[in-house]
């Protein structure tokens, strides 16, 4: 239901007389407002409950003197407070607002500008038809606002299914354009651009904590793209790409992952990886595809390789390792490979085909897997079949 009382102010001055705007002998060109406090009440996928008793007007009257009565004031107000309150979440409350809603000649031109000490610096830019039924925002923050869980969980529009697969803590820069259009089914339609400056983030879906990260997030309604993500983990590096989807009844997260000289032994338990017992630097890249089942993660479809260096494997020292990797519901799986069938520096490429089995390639006292290991490599496989380890 629309809020009893949606904005209050401490003092509102014009350039007309309270005794002529009584008498209905002139409409105010002008208008101030001081320390206005308005709410925008939203429900909980984003959109208006509150109503704005702005009427405007889609043709402009015949009559000059009509015209002017009809005709939107410039309305200034000076340090305001607005509150954003979206069902579900706590409400964003913004202070130090300046704005000023200026007549142009096919509507009216909107410009805000923020100081808030817990929010940073906003700035607001937009338009409105002249029956303010449409219109159109663009609101950035600062190019070096601090993000943070306790932040974010206020910032209405975005799905909170965002922030519960991605944490950032740091530096961030927001774009935000919304579409408003009264006489639409969906009458607000917002698009995100986050960009990442050198962020901390949790990124909950792989388990990792990621330093000085950077990249791009876009967010349209429950859909988001993760264009370019880079950051230092688990002593290297990661890079990730692709998209989260909360809009169908099973959530879906596709993403290209490349790994870049990890430690093996930091890897998270989900990763399986600790069941091969090898030591060393892991770089590859993986096909990821989940579904967000009510029961837990469904990794059917995933799929990648990888290669582990200057290792061991089974407590065999090794100078690398080719592995294959499917997954099919919550279990992932890991296969040897020939020696070489992996290039850290070139994952584009696919793999090169298994028609052999992996031969050691000497160095020093070093080889790719130890002459012992490969003598007893039929039981090895044998065993690991058993315990899951590979297909």
């Amino acid at each position: 239901s629309d809020s009893p009382v949606w904005s209050s102010a401490d003092r509102i001055a014009t350039n007309v007389s309270i005794s002529r705007l009584i008498r209905g002998q002139a409409m105010p060109t002008s208008i101030q407002v001081d320390r206005p406090e308005v709410t925008f009440r939203l429900d909980v996928k984003g959109q208006p409950l509150t109503k704005i008793p702005i009427v405007g007007s889609s043709t402009a009257p015949a009559d000059p003197a009509q015209q002017d009565r009809t005709a939107l004031p410039d309305i200034v107000t000076r340090n305001g407070i607005i509150t954003l309150d979206q069902d579900g979440r706590k409400p964003m409350r913004i202070q130090g607002v300046d704005a000023r809603l200026a007549p142009v000649a096919d509507g009216g031109q909107l410009t805000v500008k923020t100081n808030d000490p817990h929010w940073g610096q906003v700035a607001v830019s937009g338009h409105f038809d002249p029956s303010f039924q449409r219109g159109d925002l663009r609101i950035k923050s600062s190019p070096d606002f601090e993000a943070n869980p306790g932040k974010l969980e206020r910032i209405p529009f975005i799905p909170a299914e965002v922030w519960a697969n991605l944490e950032p803590r740091g530096p961030v820069a927001a774009l935000v354009d919304i579409k408003l259009d009264a006489t639409s089914p969906r009458p607000v339609l917002v698009h995100t651009e986050i960009t990442l400056n050198g962020t901390n983030a949790r990124l909950n879906t792989l388990q990792v904590e990621s330093n000085d990260t950077h990249g791009h997030v876009v967010i349209d309604d429950t859909l988001v793209k993760v264009l370019d993500l880079k950051g230092k983990t688990l002593d290297g590096s990661l890079t990730a790409s692709g998209t989260l989807d909360f809009g169908p009844k099973v959530p879906r997260i596709d993403l290209d992952l490349r790994l870049h000289e990890i430690d093996v032994t930091k890897a998270p338990a989900a990763w399986q990886l600790g069941e091969l017992g090898a030591t060393g630097r892991l770089s590859g890249r993986a096909d990821l595809r989940v579904g967000l089942e009510p029961t837990g993660p469904d990794l059917t479809g995933t799929a990648g390789r990888a290669v582990i260096e200057n290792g061991s494997f089974q407590g065999i020292p090794i100078k690398s390792l080719s592995l294959a990797m499917q997954a099919s519901g919550n279990d992932i799986q890991y296969q040897t490979m020939p020696a070489g069938s992996v290039d850290k520096n070139n994952l584009d490429v696919p793999n090169k085909p298994q028609t052999t089995q992996a031969q050691p390639a000497r160095s020093g006292s070093r080889a790719d897997i130890a002459d012992p290991v490969l003598a007893a490599l039929p039981l090895i496989q044998l065993a690991a079949r058993n315990r899951g380890l590979i297909g």
